[in-house]
């Protein structure tokens, strides 16, 4: 059928005044309606015979909405179906549409402006005017809030029958708009106020629109409104049914509705269905691993002509190979720790990465590969030494991966850490809590130096495990060019974030009943925020809240004193929830005649450093809180019936944010025990929050070149409506894990940059060539040619700019021409972490292994361009020089590919069609030497060796 895209224009938002913003905003049924109406316009329908309202349109506070209304060809008997959908704007083109509203459009033509009953006689005879002083303040008390715009209702009569009369008119703000529409929304649902709490309505439930059906428009666009609403004998107590009569000013018909089906709807639906209908909610998907792996890829890129160009991943997994061999050659790879802990096809083992540094020193190869097995230490899935177990494992990666990165003997090869079911790739999975953390902390190690390390999961159960099939597994994982890998029973499995939502109808939500809620880090600004949505929104009466200062901290009298004039009985109570005697004595306070029904930890701290300069000492200080704490929560109450057992996380865990790679571990644990409390059958959600806009301990340290770096990493702040909205939707997701954000999808296509792993199911991006280097952008795997083509008092000034752009966008400066070249980086605000994502960037631009210390050593942009130009060792080339580099640069990936006959046959099909057009130009060129031969009778062997002898 047809579809067509129909705006609402910006009315609407602009209309809601600035206090209002942030709150969820709810599009009118009737601007649903009114969709429905202009498509029966365009499709010369004469109405809408029914539509029905699926879930409500909540609109955010940023970022826009694609609607569209599609409709369907004639049916039998010349109706159409019809439907409303919407999507955050900005997302990928397979991003899910939301279902809205349904239904069908009335076969044959319209009335031409006739017909219809009339509403001359005004105001109705027998009728009584209701006062409607304060009507929009009560609406505003039960969170029904109206802007001056959307506060149309001027009268209200009731009938002898029970039906109302509704005299609608629109203030300064709207006069002029109502002829762009068949009748304005904001008019007609100013009609149905009367519907609402506090207005008309006698039960004080909010009715609100379900469907409409019979709708058949007289006259459009009318300045404003007589309204007649009748009830229908039909209705019934759970869904009153009215009929409507519309008519203008002078009382001329409008519009009519046959029949008007009302249901409840309560503040707490529409902020779970604006927590569903964009990208705040997403899983953990693990999918299994797709193509033949890096390296064969890369072949069949490289020769697919001058378009196209390979992931940062994959450029960097090919210099590698270039390096130091195939990745597949695994009887080559080392193993740190004991040889029986992990076969590797005869590979060494090495007691510690020193032993291997000494090998190195001795004469010795670097190994392409170095595997670091992790495995379950005694201490038991239960029990106090859980935490204590996890800091051990966590301290001993992290002098690893310090000494790993530090060392420049190392930098050609790649640290595989490789734990047993430290994630979950399945509900129900145990997961081993021990080394689950270190996930965490690597992540955030990937992220600060990409491409040395990858993570790889194994079945939990090893000991009856085919020692050489995870040998050959662990061959395809490396070889894929991904960074975090799980293999199960036998597949290889990838994480990617996946959106997900409750069902229509709420899914199961926590039962937070009359007994006691306990929550952490209450006198914080995330956990007071928590305190007053459980008070106001779920009706908890009962409250612990507990922090370290207890009733000594800043505001919390204050806020024991609001939460009791909404009628809580609040307790707020001193307590080091990382005590495990702390916890245990604290729960002893509850009162038996109110038990402990719901648990939500949202307490924790920073320190962020990155994984250089990160110490055990500050590791442990970010660790207890997180990892302690929720532990002691879990053991303590697991035999009690609790409803709800919620972990405030963070993204942190799962991105692995630069800097923060003790907070990741911290929360990845959390990520871990929710799950953990789930296979054990016990209620257990980690929220891994994404940047909140309210300011709290864990937000309030950012600076601006934080800010930035967050958005360009796509994570936009949530508002703390939009974030209690997606609290309430979680749980009927039915997922033990969940990262709760907002992404901006549109600003991490836009950057040219290939998405995070994680993020690669959210936002696909075709490869980009590489821009001119003069121009300060990205530079390709071509810039030592080029440098080499240009004039030697050119090549600092490529450089300069190159870098000078670098600095520029880490820093947010919109100009590069104004970052001087002899300013100081230090001055132009660079911290550790800048520092960082500047080397990064640099690296790779130019496919160099770069110190994370770069802008610090090299302290002026022009010191650090310099210094690039000494590292790239650019030498003034032949005219051949630059293909002759090119085709050694395939050679490791040709031969990568010898072992796939078909991907052989298309390579030396491509490489036949390459050595033609070179033998043509031969042709028509004075030779000195004909070495070519006929290269049609040429043989596979002879081709490659074409090639050697090229090199």
């Amino acid at each position: 059928g047809a579809a067509y895209v129909i705006g609402l224009d910006q009315w609407f938002v602009d209309a809601v005044p600035p206090e209002l913003r942030g709150r969820a905003m709810t599009l009118p049924a009737t601007g649903l309606l009114e969709l429905a109406l202009r498509a029966a316009e365009q499709t010369g329908a004469s109405g809408v015979e029914e539509l029905t309202l699926a879930a409500p349109l909540v609109l955010a506070e940023h970022g826009g909405v694609q609607l569209q209304v599609s409709v369907s060809a004639p049916e039998a008997d010349g109706g159409r179906a019809v439907r409303v959908h919407s999507r955050p704007d900005g997302g990928t083109e397979d991003e899910p549409w939301t279902l809205h509203a349904h239904g069908r459009l009335t076969a044959g033509e319209g009335d031409g402006g006739g017909g219809g009953d009339d509403l001359t006689a005004w105001p109705p005879a027998g009728a009584t005017e209701r006062d409607l002083s304060g009507a929009y303040d009560r609406l505003a008390a039960v969170e029904y809030d109206y802007g001056t715009a959307f506060q149309n209702l001027r009268r209200l009569w009731t009938g002898p029958a029970g039906e109302l009369y509704a005299e609608v008119a629109p203030g300064d703000e709207l006069r002029g708009e109502a002829a762009r529409f068949t009748v304005h929304p904001a008019l007609l649902d100013a009609a149905l106020h009367p519907l609402l709490p506090g207005v008309a309505a006698e039960d004080g439930r909010p009715w609100l629109p379900f469907s409409w059906s019979g709708v058949t428009v007289h006259a459009t666009g009318p300045a404003s409104l007589r309204v007649r609403l009748t009830p229908a004998r039909e209705g019934d107590a759970d869904s009153p049914v009215y009929a409507l009569t519309v008519a203008d000013g002078t009382g001329a018909p409008v519009a009519s509705v046959d029949a008007l089906t009302l249901r409840p709807l309560s503040a707490d639906a529409v902020r779970a269905a604006g927590g569903g209908t964009a990208d705040g909610l997403l899983r953990v998907e693990w999918s299994a691993l797709s193509g033949a792996g890096a390296s064969l890829s890369a072949a069949a890129a490289a020769l697919s002509g001058p378009g196209t160009s390979l992931s940062a991943s994959g450029r960097a997994a090919d210099a590698s190979l270039a390096q130091t061999g195939r990745t597949a050659d695994a009887s080559a790879w080392a193993v740190i720790g004991s040889a029986d802990s992990l076969q590797v096809a005869g590979g060494p083992a090495y007691p510690a990465l020193g032993d291997l540094a000494a090998a190195l020193d001795a004469g010795g190869a670097l190994p392409p590969v170095v595997v670091l097995p992790l495995h379950t230490v005694s201490a038991p899935a239960e029990g106090a030494a859980v935490p204590e177990a996890a800091r051990a494992a966590l301290h001993r990666v992290l002098a690893v991966v310090q000494e790993w990165l530090s060392d420049d003997r190392f930098a050609g090869s790649r640290l595989a850490v490789v734990t047993r079911g430290a994630v979950a790739t399945a509900a129900g999975q145990e997961t081993d809590l021990v080394h689950a953390p270190v996930w965490g902390l690597l992540r955030s190690a990937q992220t600060e130096s990409p491409d040395r390390i990858v993570l790889i999961d194994l079945d939990r159960d090893g000991k009856d495990s085919n020692k050489a099939d995870e040998a050959r597994h662990l061959v395809r994982a490396l070889d894929s060019g991904e960074p975090q890998l799980a293999l199960r029973e036998g597949e290889l499995l990838v994480p990617r974030l996946a959106r997900t939502a409750p069902p229509q109808d709420g899914g199961t939500a926590p039962r937070w009943g009359d007994g006691t809620v306990l929550v952490t880090g209450a006198t914080g600004a995330l956990g007071a925020v928590l305190a007053r949505h459980l008070v106001r929104q779920h009706g908890v009466r009962h409250l612990l809240l507990v922090s370290r200062r207890g009733a000594n901290a800043p505001g919390s009298a204050e806020l024991s004193a609001e939460l009791a004039e909404s009628g809580a009985e609040v307790t707020v109570a001193a307590c080091d929830v990382a005590d495990r005697d702390q916890v245990a004595a604290l729960l002893g306070t509850v009162p038996a005649e109110h038990p402990l029904t719901g648990v939500v930890h949202t307490a924790g701290v920073l320190d962020d450093t990155t994984v250089a300069s990160l110490t055990p000492e500050r590791l442990d200080a970010v660790l207890r809180p997180k990892t302690d704490a929720a532990w002691h929560l879990h053991e303590l109450t697991r035999d009690l019936d609790l409803s709800a057992f919620v972990l405030y996380s963070s993204v942190a865990g799962l991105l692995g944010t630069a800097g923060q790679a003790n907070y990741a571990a911290g929360n990845t644990f959390l990520d871990a025990l929710a799950a953990h409390r789930r296979a054990l059958g016990l209620p257990g959600t980690s929220l891994a929050w994404g940047l909140w806009a309210e300011a709290s301990a864990l937000s309030g340290h950012l600076s601006d070149a934080d800010l930035r770096r967050l958005a360009r990493s796509g994570l936009r702040p949530l508002s703390t409506d939009d974030a209690m909205a997606l609290f309430d939707a979680a749980p009927g997701t039915g997922e033990a894990l969940l990262a709760v954000t907002r992404l901006d999808t549109a600003a991490l296509r836009a950057s040219g940059e290939v998405p995070p792993p994680l993020l690669r199911g959210l936002v696909r991006t075709a490869p980009k060539r590489a821009a001119n280097v003069s121009a300060g952008a990205g530079s390709g795997p071509g810039l030592a040619e080029r440098l080499a083509a240009a004039r030697p008092a050119d090549r600092d000034v490529m450089l300069t700019d190159l870098v000078r752009g670098r600095v520029a966008a880490v820093l947010g400066h919109p100009d590069p021409t104004e970052i001087a070249p002899g300013r100081a980086l230090q001055e132009l605000g660079f911290d550790s972490l800048t520092a960082v994502e500047l080397r990064n960037q640099l690296a790779a631009e130019t496919g160099l292994r770069l110190p994370t210390t770069i802008a610090f050593d090299q302290p002026t942009p022009g010191a650090l361009a310099t210094y690039l130009r000494e590292r790239l060792a650019v030498d003034e080339m032949t005219a051949d020089e630059p293909l002759l580099a090119e085709l050694a640069r395939l050679r490791p990936a040709v031969e990568a590919a010898a072992g796939d006959a078909d991907a052989h046959g298309r390579i030396v099909t491509r490489l036949r069609e390459l050595l033609d057009a070179a033998d043509a130009v031969g042709r028509s060129a004075p030779a000195e030497d004909d070495t070519t031969g006929d290269l049609d009778a040429a043989t596979d062997e002879e081709l490659f060796a074409l090639l050697d002898e090229r090199e």
